[in-house]
């Protein structure tokens, strides 16, 4: 059997079925998702995202992970190490946007940066055209992964951005 037809039918079940490889919360199911380009949202360029989907109470949330800054902007501090420990603290517990709709074969995630449409069968994601003009629409893919598999992740950014903030030159 073609691998590709096996990781598209485990995607599906796993959506299907949200309870199935969590560790925490059986109801919530996490993507680790990469898009198939990077793209600019504020002053950072990132190239992958989670997306946090409790299926029961239909809320959902999701991060941008950030891989570099545009030219001219400073270096991630304090605030940006707490609030990225804040959404790791917060994975089991969506907080919810405008509206989740879950069809047949695809999640719709709409907030006020537009819809975001997830394929459950074969795990294609993408931003369709936005209300505002400076946010970027996107595709992509998504992997389910565990909870621990979704810390790991998160704990690697925390440790990266803490790991850049350290070798910063004091000026003062």
């Amino acid at each position: 059997m073609n691998i590709q037809v096996i990781q598209a039918t485990l995607l599906f079940f796993v959506l299907c079925s949200p309870g199935l490889g969590q560790e925490a919360h059986e109801n919530i199911v996490h993507l680790h998702c990469l898009l198939d380009e990077p793209i600019v949202e504020g002053s950072a360029f990132y190239d992958e995202m989670f997306l946090h989907l409790d299926t029961v109470n239909q809320n959902w949330s999701s991060s941008n992970i950030a891989k570099i800054e545009a030219e001219g902007t400073s270096e991630a501090g304090e605030e940006e190490i707490k609030a990225w420990e804040n959404e790791r603290d917060r994975i089991d517990e969506p907080y919810g946007h405008t509206s989740f709709i879950v069809n047949y074969e695809t999640y719709i995630l709409e907030s006020l940066l537009g819809e975001i449409v997830l394929n459950r069968i074969d795990g294609a994601v993408r931003r369709l055209e936005t209300p505002n003009p400076s946010i970027p629409t996107f595709s992509g893919k998504c992997n389910v992964i565990s909870h621990a598999e979704a810390i790991d992740i998160y704990d690697a950014t925390i440790n990266a951005i803490k790991s850049n903030s350290d070798s910063r030159t004091q000026l003062f």
